[in-house]
């Protein structure tokens, strides 16, 4: 398959005229003036070619917690979230009691094996159970635990192996040593904590990667009381962001994005099962989430998640004067840096997996391919 006449957003994140061949899922070549040779031709007409979007922090959508979905409704909800910009993705789970999370990882690594009827599962992403309670956000409180290895190696277990990413408080007792003994095999994500600016460097050298969803609960930036957002513009750091302009005004997006760069920040969007859905009253975690306006909260006001997508988040960042090259970088290839896979996916280059965006100029998405094949919007 040859896509001809578009503008192709390259290796580089930089936009040049380029035409792109689809070798069964690979990228095979990437040159102007391509002649087609006995292949289907997409002519994109001047429309743009991006890398498929990844999303490491979202919890679920159509009503389905990622903690509680069965196979149909995975299927159905990894296809939601690759027609709407995400062609890759870590489900993410909630603090659960321990056969409550036991099982769930359990049945998330079944559904694991992967085709081209929706976004593909890279691993899974623990949030929960090592947050500090002072900092737990949404999580119920009551479920919290230490992080202990022998107790990680029973949930990894379970998952037979699918944990990439684990978001843990580092103030918590036991914490550097876990971090030191579970990576670098599996990433380390600092937040849900009021970590102090000297045991954030801690445990960024004993091998923490990012921050989890940067200025959600945990200590805003001061100018005296630097703490995890300090620790993590010095060390240099993957930083989840959320990009929906409601977990983190615009303006404060913006600068961030100044403060960070492009090479540092990971859009994400901690969809909860109410992504794709009416605003309305749903199951959080065994408590009510009321839906208002896109963004969930919990009786007590607790902001328990977002709606957005991936593709709203990019079309956001574009609006509030990031450039396009920049938002979707964030959103795509430093996403596959944080949970190590930009080897092969992240972004348009030879030999790398064909996850591809065909959208227009309002970053409106006109076709979805995975790894080699178009998904149907219908």
């Amino acid at each position: 398959m040859l896509f001809k006449n578009g503008l192709v957003l390259g290796e580089d994140f930089r936009f040049s005229r380029a035409d792109v061949r689809v070798t069964g899922e690979k990228i095979a070549l990437i040159a102007p003036d391509v002649t087609p040779e006995n292949e289907s031709v997409i002519d994109l007409g001047d429309r743009l070619l991006l890398p498929g979007l990844i999303n490491i922090h979202v919890h679920g959508a159509l009503g389905h917690d990622f903690t509680e979905i069965n196979r149909e409704n995975f299927t159905d909800v990894r296809r939601f979230l690759a027609l709407n910009g995400a062609t890759s993705f870590l489900p993410t789970t909630l603090t659960l009691p321990p056969d409550g999370i036991i099982d769930a990882l359990s049945r998330l690594s079944e559904y694991s094996g992967n085709d081209d009827r929706g976004a593909q599962m890279l691993g899974i992403h623990l949030e929960g159970p090592y947050l500090s309670p002072a900092y737990k956000g949404a999580h119920n409180a009551d479920w919290l635990t230490l992080p202990r290895l022998r107790d990680f190696k029973t949930l990894q277990n379970a998952a037979h192996g699918q944990i990439k990413l684990v978001t843990v408080a580092p103030e918590l007792d036991g914490a550097i040593d876990f971090i030191r003994g579970i990576t670098p095999e599996t990433r380390v994500s600092l937040g849900h904590g009021g970590t102090d600016y000297q045991l954030c460097r801690e445990a960024f050298a004993s091998g923490a990667t990012q921050i989890t969803h940067m200025f959600n609960v945990m200590p805003s930036l001061h100018h005296r009381n630097i703490s995890l957002i300090t620790a993590a513009f010095e060390t240099g750091c993957f930083t989840e962001l959320i990009c929906d302009g409601y977990h983190v005004e615009p303006t404060v997006v913006q600068m961030a994005y100044r403060i960070f760069g492009d090479d540092h920040i990971v859009v994400i969007t901690d969809g909860i099962a109410a992504t794709g859905l009416p605003d309305g009253v749903y199951s959080f975690g065994g408590e009510v989430s009321v839906v208002t306006g896109g963004v969930g909260r919990l009786r007590d006001g607790t902001i328990n998640g977002g709606t957005s997508t991936m593709i709203q988040a990019v079309r956001n960042l574009k609006r509030w004067g990031i450039p396009v090259e920049s938002a979707v970088k964030m959103a795509s290839y430093n996403s596959a840096c944080a949970v190590d896979v930009q080897d092969h996916k992240g972004r348009i280059a030879i030999g790398y997996d064909a996850d591809l965006l065909v959208v227009n100029t309002e970053l409106s998405i006109d076709r979805v391919m995975l790894r080699g094949q178009f998904l149907e919007s219908c």
